[in-house]
């Protein structure tokens, strides 16, 4: 499905100007929320009024004469104390420093900065991050967990697909947590049944990113896709395709994608996947219904910081709606896309990458195919925005089955309302799907 050479492009990374100054603000008296945090650019935990942890991701540069380069960093003991509900610090590694301020917002959510400087001197960039309370540490044994999975409590999904109680196995890692919980954010703001976690495809993900990243040099030197594995290359070889791996780890359901990224981080690679047009599917498909991730550190490419992998089964479900990203209020999407996909999504002739964002419509299965008649991007004034359509009829790859997508032939203006307005027919029925969103900051590079 995709070629090495372009796959290492979903790991560059969103490097967001310094374009906004944060006000320092503080938490309740209760302070952050203990456990595992996590976000754009940032991931931490937080324990006795100290940040540790501290895992960077998605922060790079690039200078003249094609320079680029990446922070890369993992050293769990490195800490920063908290102070009236801010931290600070500064973290070092081979491919120089980066300087870090946060505040926490709320006791469920912080913001912060960060300014990266090459070791080569070469290039630097400045931005913002955020992020936000994933996962209270397990309870001690024969203590009950009342937290729920998120702080808002349990959350019941739009149609009962038969959710379990615990959304992860018990044999889950750290990182496994991480993607499912991440990933059901966004399922959550879409209206859209929970993914399960299952061991069966965790273990089946995890297989793969190890056996990819063992064999690094053979994927390099050849034309084998990062999704396949070759049986002549031993080491730890487990299926030639994601479902022979799922169904070799005893998988009995209905495997449906796999997606890869080079970020050894669950949120970065998550990111990654959702900012793009055909990786995105699983994650907003209404039918997506388990789901494994597996991840490794260390990087097969000099500037990656490992492989990610996730894969997913599908279950026929029945919902009346369908499912738009970004989605009706959402707010802070980041305005442009680069392009960095393969296969790369078609452009309007004589136009270039960057585009805007990737602006997408997906229906069930169970209600048929959807035809647009006409698509509209609008912005604040109700002016119309020249963009790019692709449908399941024009779609040069052959990916898109129940996808509509369209985005802006140039990235749209930074902390401005769009309207999205498509008129066709679903269910044999007349539709009209309209809904609006609002951008972030400009920003000088994108996925």
């Amino acid at each position: 499905m995709r070629t090495p050479s372009v796959l290492l492009r979903l790991a560059l990374t969103l490097v967001v100007p310094a374009l906004l100054s944060l006000a320092a603000g503080c938490g309740s008296a209760a302070g952050p929320a203990e456990g595992f945090w996590g976000g754009a650019h940032l991931s931490f935990q937080v324990k006795d009024s100290v940040v540790f942890d501290l895992r960077p991701s998605s922060v790079s540069c690039n200078g003249e004469d094609g320079c680029y380069s990446e922070f890369i960093f993992v050293d769990p003991s490195v800490s920063m104390p908290i102070f009236g509900g801010s931290f600070s610090g500064t973290l070092e590694s081979g491919g120089g420093s980066l300087a870090l301020q946060g505040s926490f917002e709320t006791d469920f959510m912080a913001t912060g900065t960060y300014d990266f400087v090459a070791a080569n001197g070469c290039c630097s960039v400045s931005g913002i991050w955020k992020a936000e309370f994933l996962k209270a540490y397990d309870p001690p044994v024969g203590e009950e967990d009342i937290s729920g999975d998120d702080e808002g409590g349990d959350v019941s999904p739009a149609v009962d697909v038969g959710i379990l109680p615990s959304d992860y196995p018990p044999s889950a890692t750290e990182a496994q947590i991480v993607a499912v919980h991440y990933a059901n954010e966004l399922r959550q703001a879409l209206d859209l049944p929970l993914l399960v976690e299952v061991e069966t495809i965790n273990l089946a993900a995890q297989a793969h990113a190890e056996y990819f990243e063992f064999h690094c040099s053979k994927y390099l030197d050849s034309n084998l896709s990062p999704h396949n594995e070759n049986a002549a290359w031993k080491e730890g070889f487990s299926g030639n395709s994601f479902a022979d791996r799922m169904v070799k780890y005893g998988f009995q359901g209905y495997p449906a994608w796999e997606v890869m990224a080079f970020n050894g981080n669950a949120i970065a690679a998550i990111d990654g996947w959702v900012a793009t047009l055909y990786h995105r599917i699983p994650f907003v498909h209404p039918d997506a219904f388990e789901m494994g991730f597996g991840t490794t550190t260390g990087g097969c490419f000099q500037w990656s910081g490992g492989t990610d992998v996730m894969d997913f089964s599908r279950h026929s479900v029945t919902i009346d709606h369908a499912v738009a990203y970004p989605y009706d209020g959402q707010t802070d999407v980041v305005p442009g896309w680069g392009g960095y996909e393969s296969p790369q999504p078609p452009m309007a002739p004589g136009q270039v990458y960057p585009s805007g964002p990737i602006i997408t419509l997906t229906v069930p299965s169970g209600g048929g195919s959807i035809s647009i008649s006409e698509h509209l991007l609008l912005d604040s004034d109700g002016n119309q925005v020249a963009h790019m359509y692709v449908d399941p009829a024009t779609d040069p790859a052959g990916f898109l089955s129940q996808t509509v997508a369209l985005y802006a032939h140039n990235p749209l203006l930074g902390f401005t309302e769009y309207t999205v307005r498509l008129t066709g027919k679903w269910k044999n029925q007349d539709q009209l799907w309209e809904w609006r969103f609002t951008t972030g900051p400009d920003q000088e590079q994108y996925w």
